[in-house]
């Protein structure tokens, strides 16, 4: 697992992860291909789709994240964005996120359900920014930071199935935005940022305060309170534009609950992401879990794991440290 110190302005930061993980972009580019393949997709064909999204996001810094990340790596421009509108090609049901107030403090936990094929692509970024919160974030090569810790959050994010999709926004484009949120009001505000394309359940939790943002491209909700969540609407305003949801996502989420109800610690946490019961730790041969995380807010630390975390080996990143 690939750990990046980056610092500086979003082209300056993203070049330094490209320039240190080009080796891990160029594999992910060619892992892609083939994966839109299999769907029937040509990768030119991909290309010239997703550029409909690019108006809505480039002048967003996390877009100069992107440039910065292709100057480094010497990938292009537009094949970083291919891999970053993922989701607004491919409908994915994947991740689940956990979050509690335990007598230690705030805990968020989170299982990153993806192709299998990125378990080798996971890096750890720690940023440093003046005037903006610094960040450690768990990510898979290529893709846009979003899952992490900062100086004022951490963020888990699940993905959804809204009936209003549209062009806009990528949702990876939100998800990373939130991630610059110095309150739970900004963070808010990020989260349900107009013109989205998509929606993402935004799991979000500060030294006081634990909430999930459910939206979809038109719509938000917000729930309270210590929770799970997986990949289906828990609001009833949500469900209402919900295409569909899956049995998993149901078991995952239900499952979760009622673990985390006696989680006291990061230890108890490892073990309801590790959970095989109800399908917590995903180990499929195409999708899976790529890697795990959990961020502890009161000691501003971040544990992940690369890979499944019934069997993975656990790092510990410090904010403060990095910071």
């Amino acid at each position: 697992m690939l750990y990046i110190e980056t610092e500086g302005e979003s082209f300056e930061r993203g070049h330094v992860v490209g320039k240190s993980a080009a080796g891990i972009f160029a594999r992910m580019v060619e892992d892609y291909k083939n994966i839109f393949s299999k769907e029937g997709w040509d990768w030119d064909m991909v290309r010239a789709r997703v550029q409909k999204y690019l108006p809505h996001c480039s002048s967003m810094s996390a877009y100069g994240e992107l440039r910065g990340m292709a100057s480094g790596s010497g990938i292009s421009e537009d094949d970083l964005f291919v891999l970053n509108c993922a989701e607004e090609v491919f409908d994915m049901k994947s991740c689940t996120s956990i979050a509690k107030k335990t007598e230690g403090g705030v805990l968020l936990g989170h299982n990153e359900d993806w192709y299998a094929s990125d378990e080798t692509h996971v890096i750890v970024i720690g940023a440093r920014r003046r005037g903006e919160p610094c960040f450690l974030s768990a990510t898979c090569g290529a893709f846009l930071a979003s899952v992490g810790l900062t100086d004022s959050l951490a963020q888990g994010v699940n993905s959804v199935s809204p009936k209003d999709i549209r062009e806009g926004i990528p949702r990876v484009f939100v998800s990373r935005a939130v991630l610059d949120a110095n309150t739970p009001h900004e963070a808010i505000g990020l989260a349900t940022m107009g013109n989205r394309a998509g929606g993402y359940n935004h799991l979000i939790a500060t030294s006081d305060t634990i909430f999930s943002v459910e939206t979809s491209a038109t719509r938000h909700d917000i729930l309270y309170g210590s929770q799970a969540h997986t990949n289906h609407y828990l609001s009833e305003k949500m469900r209402a534009i919900e295409k569909e949801h899956s049995e998993s996502s149901k078991r995952r989420y239900e499952g979760a609950s009622i673990l985390l109800k006696e989680a006291r610690s990061v230890e108890d946490f490892k073990n309801i992401l590790s959970d095989h019961t109800h399908g917590i730790c995903n180990h499929g041969r195409e999708e899976k879990t790529v890697f795990s995380c959990i961020a502890d807010i009161g000691k501003a630390t971040l544990h992940v794991c690369e890979g499944n975390p019934c069997e993975g080996k656990w790092r510990e990143f410090s904010l403060r440290e990095h910071g």
